[in-house]
């Protein structure tokens, strides 16, 4: 074989070549670029096809470029007078051979090789628009490559290992603290599963404020960016970028918090503190006063009176009908009372209450206002009331005040919000439990597939956050966390399919457990629930223990009537049930009490049967 200069338009490919993909213009425009600043760095393989003819096995793509060169009248003088090229004897299949080995021996230089070379180019004093220019390459790719200098370089031995690929090297670089890289390099090493790079990057920078923060949708991006505060881009990832300047945006919420917090305090509250978080564990031994309910006006006050004595008729119809439409309709002109009456009255806290408690204001988890009114600090809290001993005449009195139905069952409202944190409760336990949660799942396709005509628990057709209740559900934060988990997790996959079937099979299960989760809803009406049979079985199923997921605590006391927290406090110690002419501020931390001792919680937690209740009404006992 020997180096011969060839005039450049006897040059053709060989359909030996086995380059048979067209050249990209970009590719050849970026190799005729580097040929014009530096010459013909390899000569084309190729063998004497006739007198006038030389045919290329390896070296297509620098023809083109060559051709390029010259018809645009930038061939290197050196280049003029002939291409170098190797000539070589042989038969066909020998120079498919050679096609071959010239395309398949060849080895690019890798990620780490380049930063390397880039970096040395840095080093002699060249700016990353020279050695774009220099290597011809984008400004960006300089950057990126540059950006591996930030890596431990525990890191790109593994990756020159073989240990993992570009996609997750590249997405080390989301920070440049060697010390969090190395532990979670670790971590990742060790896991049991392969790691996404979208995965990795969050759990690298899970402390960085990014466009998705609380406090940057709080202030809002522009307001953050107008005070002249900046986000700096992912190189490797476009749709990622973090605040340059945290203390800046912490500052502007901190300013509009204190706004707000002046606007609020002149209701006349004892005080107004701004905080960018809450911690609930530190109010904890704060008291608390709650807005009371108060009729709107004396046309309200009667109308109520109406409604109560309709209420009774109704109650009196239901517990004698058996038609089933009977039934309904009754129900609706119940709910329908129910309802009228909730417009009837308003929550408002009262002078008294202003003037001894106060306000935190901060920013919720969603980036939006929260206002925690009526706190009491501890120093202000009045020393506790000795518990009232009512007799049983008290207690007697009490109950036809309030009447029947108002002592014994929630409004409609309230018996709705808890049933929704019913539900919430239920799905957790079931992400807890991937046997119950491949059961509820089967049984749902199962519905589907042959047309079930017997009645499952409902399907639901919300999302996990539609279904928020104002009832605190105590593994919420902990379903929160999971669900934002896998969002992270898939928002990037095109096909779920594809990303599914990449995934170990223990992360398949598990994400199988946790949307089976959200096929349970529940679905009730006034005095019943839907199928409470199939309800019961899935409870007794996951062994679910209400008290685990809700607590009686001032909060859900708060949601109670006086007359209601009498009931309660008679149903869980007959002899310290609070009598109905103390102050509902007072009832409260007895019940508290009482429920801490004994774990109860009202029906509508612990029964299927319990829609709406506070527990079984003796009447209801009885008949």
């Amino acid at each position: 074989m020997s180096v011969t200069l060839v005039p450049l338009k006897q040059l053709v490919v060989c359909q030996s070549n086995i380059r048979s993909r067209p050249y990209t213009p970009e590719s050849v425009a970026a190799l005729a670029a580097s040929i014009e600043k530096r010459g013909l760095l390899q000569a084309p393989l190729g063998y004497r096809k006739s007198k006038k003819q030389v045919a290329l096995v390896g070296g297509g793509r620098r023809r083109a470029a060559l051709l390029l060169l010259d018809k645009e009248g930038r061939m290197p003088d050196s280049l003029k007078s002939g291409i170098p090229v190797n000539l070589r004897e042989g038969t066909q299949a020998e120079h498919l051979a050679a096609s071959y080995d010239e395309n398949m021996e060849r080895v690019d230089l890798s990620p780490v090789e380049q930063f390397r070379a880039f970096q040395r180019l840095r080093d002699q004093g060249l700016s990353v628009e020279a050695i774009a220019i220099e290597m011809n390459v984008t400004p960006r790719m300089v950057r990126q490559r540059l950006s591996l200098s930030t890596l431990h370089q525990s890191i790109l031995d593994a990756f020159e290992e073989g240990r993992f690929g570009i996609d997750i090297l590249q997405a080390f670089t989301a920070t440049e603290n060697t010390e969090r890289q190395l532990e979670v390099l670790n971590e990742m090493l060790n896991a049991y599963y392969k790691w996404s790079p979208h995965q990795l990057r969050r759990e690298l920078v899970r402390d960085e404020i990014t466009p998705s923060h609380r406090l940057v949708k709080f202030v809002g991006r522009e307001a953050y960016e107008s005070a002249g505060g900046s986000f700096t881009e992912d190189l490797f990832d476009e749709s990622l970028s973090y605040c340059d300047n945290p203390d800046l945006l912490t500052e502007l919420a901190q300013t509009k918090l204190e706004e707000h917090a002046a606007e609020i305090a002149e209701e006349g509250w004892k005080w107004v503190t701004p905080v960018i978080t809450l911690v609930y564990s530190e109010i904890r031994e704060f008291g608390r006063h709650y807005p009371e309910d108060r009729f709107r006006d004396e046309a309200a006050a009667k109308r109520d009176a109406e409604i109560s004595t309709q209420l009774e008729s109704l109650e009196a119809r239901f517990q004698t009908e058996t038609d089933d439409d009977a039934l309904a309709k009754l129900g609706e002109e119940f709910d329908a009372l129910e309802s009228e009456r909730e417009t009837l009255s308003i929550e408002a806290f009262n002078d008294d209450q202003i003037a001894q408690s106060g306000v935190y204001v901060s920013v919720s988890q969603t980036g939006e206002l929260s206002v925690e009114r009526g706190l009491i600090r501890p120093e202000d809290q009045p020393a506790a009331p000795e518990a009232p001993s009512p007799t049983s005449a008290d207690n007697e009195e009490a109950s036809q005040t309030d009447g029947h139905n108002k002592a014994y069952r929630f409004s409609n409202r309230l018996a709705e919000d808890i049933d929704r944190a019913l539900q919430a409760g239920i799905q957790h336990a079931i992400m807890d439990d991937p046997k119950t949660a491949f059961l509820l799942s089967t049984a749902h396709l199962a519905k589907i597939t042959f047309n079930h005509s017997r009645r499952t628990v409902t399907i639901s057709s919300e999302s996990p956050a539609n279904t928020a209740s104002t009832i605190e559900v105590i593994t919420s934060q902990k379903a929160s966390d999971q669900y934002d988990a896998w969002s992270e997790r898939l928002k990037n996959a095109e096909c779920l399919l594809e990303e599914l079937a990449s995934w170990p099979e223990d992360d398949v299960k598990a994400l199988h457990t946790f949307c089976a989760a959200h096929l349970y809803a529940r679905s009730t009406h006034w005095g019943r629930s839907n199928n409470p049979e199939s309800h019961h079985t899935l409870r007794t199923l996951l062994g679910f223990k209400p008290e685990n997921h809700f607590s009686a605590d001032t909060a859900l006391f708060g949601h109670f009537t006086k007359g209601q927290i009498a009931t309660a406090c008679g149903i869980m110690d007959s002899t310290m049930a609070p009598v109905t002419n103390a102050k509902k501020s007072d009832m409260i931390p007895l019940a508290v009490k009482l429920a801490a001792k004994t774990g109860w919680l009202p029906s509508a937690f612990t029964d299927e049967t319990g829609y709406g209740l506070i527990a079984p009404s003796p009447a209801r006992e009885d008949a």
